[in-house]
C-alpha cells in the first residue's frame, strides 16, 4: 500500500514481476538454461470494474498433467484514480526494467 503523507499530490508506479511458470514442474533449475517446461506461454492483460492484471497461461501443456497445467493470475484494485497496467512480455530484466521506466505500459482495457 502506498500512501501520501506530503501535501502535494505525487504520480508513483510500482512494478511486479511474476514469471509465466504454467508447465514448470517446481523441481528443475529453470533460472540458468532452457528447459523442456516452456514453450507456448501467453500472457494475456484483463479488467474488470474492480481489477485488472495479467493471466498466464499455456497452449502446449495438456490439462492431462493437473501437476504443470493452469493458469496463473496477478492483479491489482482499479480504484479512483489508479490505473492498473502491464507488460505482457519482455526479452529479459533488463529489458523489463526499460519498458517500465519508460513507462511504455499496456493498458488492461
Amino acid at each position: 500500500t502506498l500512501k501520501n503523507t506530503g501535501s502535494v499530490p505525487v504520480e508513483v508506479s510500482v512494478m511486479q514481476a511474476q514469471q509465466n511458470f504454467v508447465g514448470w514442474d517446481g523441481y528443475a533449475d529453470c533460472t540458468r538454461a532452457p528447459t523442456n517446461f516452456w514453450g507456448g506461454n501467453v500472457n494475456t492483460p484483463f479488467q474488470t470494474e474492480a481489477i485488472g492484471g495479467l493471466s498466464m497461461t499455456s497452449t502446449s501443456v495438456p490439462s492431462s498433467t493437473p501437476d504443470t497445467f493452469g493458469t496463473v493470475a496477478i492483479a491489482g484494485v482499479a480504484a479512483r484514480g489508479v490505473n492498473v497496467e502491464v507488460i505482457s512480455q519482455a526479452a529479459n530484466e533488463q529489458d523489463l526494467f526499460a519498458t517500465f521506466k519508460a513507462g511504455a505500459f499496456q493498458p488492461t482495457t
